[in-house]
């Protein structure tokens, strides 16, 4: 690779790194606790408590659901309606004014789908786990800011494709996963860069490819 390629791919990577580096901070430390949202739920005791029951008990018949969550907040319509993934007695519930009603503004709570008992789940309504929902989808802007996000994420496969295209210039001369520590502290930190850079690479991609997707599904599906 001639120089003048070398200098213009460390140009793409270190300035697509530099202007994804915050929002990919900020996706990181909210997308920790949701990855363990159910467990923190359950610490705080915010976990729907249903009864003991026997496990031949009949599930109640998708009617019957729906007119326990109507009965449950009477005068609102039912948007969305789908089994809970941890719990196979939980049937999560969303309700609003009308069905058009902007998601965020809808109200979230669980039935019981073998006796159609209703349970708050004030974290799906508001409070920490919801800030950080909101924060890792749209940063609280609605479409324009899944966009910037999914034009972060470009940004970021960018700066992966790049440090690909820069890792064998640099590194062919070592060993793999060599880290020179007798060599200086800025040398040891680019050491370290380029190997955490080349372990993570595919499951980097990935995140950065189907983040980009996600953050675009609302126009995908329009």
């Amino acid at each position: 690779m001639k120089s003048q390629t070398v200098r213009r791919w460390s140009f793409i990577h270190t300035w697509t790194s530099l202007i994804c580096t915050v929002f990919l901070l900020m996706l990181a430390v909210t997308g920790l606790p949701l990855i363990f949202s159910h467990e923190i739920d359950h610490a705080l005791g915010n976990s729907p408590d249903f009864k003991e029951m026997p496990a031949n008990t009949p599930h109640l018949n998708l009617q019957q659901l729906v007119e326990a969550a109507e009965a449950h907040r009477p005068g609102e319509v039912l948007q969305y309606f789908g089994w809970d993934e941890d719990d196979s007695n939980g049937v999560w519930a969303i309700m609003a004014k009308t069905a058009g009603t902007d998601p965020n503004d809808s109200h979230s709570f669980m039935l019981d789908s073998r006796t159609g008992e209703a349970f708050e789940t004030p974290s799906a309504n508001g409070g920490f786990m919801m800030v950080m929902l909101r924060l890792h989808v749209d940063m609280y802007a609605g479409l324009p800011g899944k966009l910037l996000l999914a034009f972060m994420g470009l940004m970021f496969v960018l700066a992966i494709i790049s440090g690909t295209v820069l890792y064998a210039p640099f590194m062919r001369k070592l060993k793999f996963a060599t880290v020179r520590a007798d060599k200086s502290r800025r040398m040891r930190w680019l050491d370290l860069h380029n190997l955490i850079g080349v372990v993570t690479l595919t499951w980097a991609l990935v995140v950065g490819v189907t983040g980009v997707i996600s953050a675009c599904a609302d126009l995908i599906i329009a």
